[in-house]
């Protein structure tokens, strides 16, 4: 799960601090998702939620699909790229959410948003194309996916979870400012933060599920930048993500099990994403 927290906007706004350099972020309005479902999506604020007319529609467009797209492989839309299956995918999703037929042409943000999906490094669903050339609920998985990003372009302004004022919470940065000021001390010296290393955010967390500051404790696990220069030198950082410092050496974890010391190095550094590693 992650964070059901999501920035709606800030006072004053970007566009003002951006014309007013002089300007700071008074005030941060947030969007707290209520997770009534165990996700973190619950009103639906990334992707459109969908009703149980449409997961019905998805599970047997699926099953009576697949074998005509991808179950002969000579044939269909097993060879075809992510665009073109996607492309498919989209057609058949608005002729069953807008009634639009198959043979109308698609328009301009329509492709756009084919490419985006077919081609974004961080938040593509080629994934799910792969998936769905394997069987009928792979390609249940991408329909669902398609479904959702359809309905979430076609939303209308006023439908946005943002508008959810029952799910506002306001942050004021100088309360929170003061309070990290006042009350959080640096998890390795022990010593206190200035008033500018807290305004401009020159702190670090180390903590996956930080709960912000608190009134009267130190309820945080932050350091200043020079100490968490001087642990990550002496490599005291324990498993990632696990917001303990052991005093060890680091950890990494790949995809393949634990990287090497010889190459830890090289890894921080950024070296692994060079074409000669």
């Amino acid at each position: 799960m992650h964070d059901p927290s999501t920035v709606v906007g800030t006072f004053p706004p970007y566009s003002w601090r951006k014309r007013f350099t002089w300007l700071t972020t008074l005030v941060t309005l947030w969007h707290e998702d209520p997770c009534l479902d165990g996700s973190d999506d619950y009103c639906g604020y990334s992707r459109a939620r969908l009703s149980d007319a449409d997961h019905a529609w998805v599970k047997a467009h699926a099953a009576a699909e697949w074998r005509t797209w991808f179950g002969d492989r000579s044939f269909g839309l097993f060879e075809c790229s992510y665009s073109e299956v996607l492309h498919s995918a989209w057609i058949d999703v608005r002729a069953y959410a807008a009634g639009i037929s198959n043979w109308t042409p698609l328009q301009r943000w329509e492709l756009s948003t084919i490419a985006y999906l077919a081609s974004n490094p961080i938040d593509d669903l080629r994934s799910s194309v792969w998936a769905a050339r394997n069987n009928a609920e792979g390609l249940e998985h991408l329909l669902r996916n398609v479904l959702r990003v359809y309905r979430t372009s076609r939303r209308r302004w006023w439908q946005e979870p943002r508008w959810h004022v029952s799910h506002w919470r306001f942050q004021f940065e100088q309360v929170l400012t003061f309070k990290r000021w006042a009350f959080s001390r640096c998890h390795e010296c022990h010593g206190r933060f200035t008033w500018r290393e807290v305004a401009n955010g020159q702190v670090i967390n180390t903590q996956w599920d930080a709960t912000g500051p608190r009134w009267f404790t130190n309820a945080e696990r932050i350091l200043h930048f020079r100490c968490h220069d001087a642990r990550a030198k002496r490599g005291a950082y324990g498993p990632p993500h696990s917001g303990v410092f052991t005093g060890g050496p680091v950890v990494l974890h790949g995809s393949e099990g634990v990287i090497p010391v010889s190459q830890q190095a090289a890894f921080m550094r950024g070296d692994r994403f060079r074409k000669d590693h």
